[in-house]
């Protein structure tokens, strides 16, 4: 009879436990609207402004363990659509597009200054599933994206909670590993440099908690 008292103590402890746990699990989902802007690094041999603004979006789950305090973790798998518009020197040239589908997965720390308020911080793994727009991706003088599919990037932003399931944020994120790489010739075709081209985005972001589990 013993035994069978202690077994059930340790199984509600168990039950209790886990159900507090549970009430502090979040998770729903988010969308994302804003501007992709490619950084080229080392841009020195043209005056001109190689990649120009292209509309980036989102759709994401979210799930995020808030601890007891001010830190909740975060991750966000979902996909995502970068890219840029390149104008050719002095715009001068037919534009095209280069439109990048990946999917991706940011894992974030949540610093909650208030209740509502938190700031969002950490890194996000992405990889290019494809590519499309209309570039002529076999002959141009930017590098097989393929070559660098596997993006980390570094992100920031800042979120307010409007209702107790909606929150509104803004973020910025710059990755820290190139997508391409631009090579620069002179006039009969000799290449003088390559540099680096980088994703940099900033996003509205729109999130609504499907359940809380503590409203179980």
């Amino acid at each position: 009879m013993k035994t069978v008292k202690v077994l059930i103590i340790k199984g509600l402890i168990l039950y209790l436990g886990l159900n507090l746990q549970a009430q502090n699990i979040r998770y729903g989902f988010q969308a994302g609207f804003g501007i992709n802007i490619p950084h080229v690094a080392n841009n020195t041999y043209t005056n001109s402004r190689l990649f120009y603004n292209m509309a980036c979006f989102n759709i994401n789950g979210s799930i995020e363990y808030r601890f007891p305090g001010i830190l909740g973790i975060a991750a966000e798998p979902g996909y995502i659509r970068k890219g840029g518009t390149v104008g050719g020197i002095n715009r001068i040239m037919s534009e095209f597009k280069i439109q990048l589908n990946y999917i991706q997965l940011p894992i974030l720390a949540n610093l909650y200054c208030t209740d509502k308020l938190f700031i969002s911080i950490g890194p996000g793994f992405a990889y290019l599933i494809n590519k499309d727009g209309n570039l002529d991706f076999s002959q141009n003088a930017f590098s097989p994206f393929e070559e660098n599919a596997f993006e980390i990037s570094g992100l920031i932003g800042v979120n307010y909670c409007i209702t107790k399931r909606i929150d509104l944020g803004l973020r910025n994120n710059h990755a820290l590993t190139h997508f391409s790489v631009v090579s620069w010739t002179d006039f009969y075709g000799n290449t003088l440099a390559q540099s680096n081209v980088y994703n940099q985005y900033f996003q509205f972001i729109f999130r609504y908690k499907i359940k809380i589990s503590a409203d179980k």
